[in-house]
């Protein structure tokens, strides 16, 4: 969303593991500190991971999709490698 942070698009068939990071907390710490920050346009889900484990995640609300200022950035390196690439295309 305006190169200001990625979201991922719920499928049901043909989707593709992405890069991401796990991170340990609280229900308490996520409640108070980070749900807050999120973006309006992310909300929580569960999501599958490439082991098949579920954990939550920040996903794209359904009501977003379609806004303007999403960008599809589907790279093999996924969101880092996307804004890097960015930067080089600015220089």
């Amino acid at each position: 969303f305006g190169d200001e942070f990625p979201g991922l698009v719920r499928v049901s068939d043909d989707g593709w593991s992405v890069p991401g990071e796990l991170y340990e907390v609280t229900y308490r710490r996520l409640r108070e500190e980070l749900l807050p920050r999120e973006p309006k346009q992310l909300e929580l889900s569960v999501i599958e991971l490439e082991d098949g484990r579920c954990c939550l995640s920040m996903v794209c609300r359904d009501t977003v999709k379609e806004l303007s200022s999403a960008n599809e950035i589907t790279v093999p390196g996924g969101w880092r490698d996307y804004l890097k690439a960015q930067e080089e295309v600015q220089r």
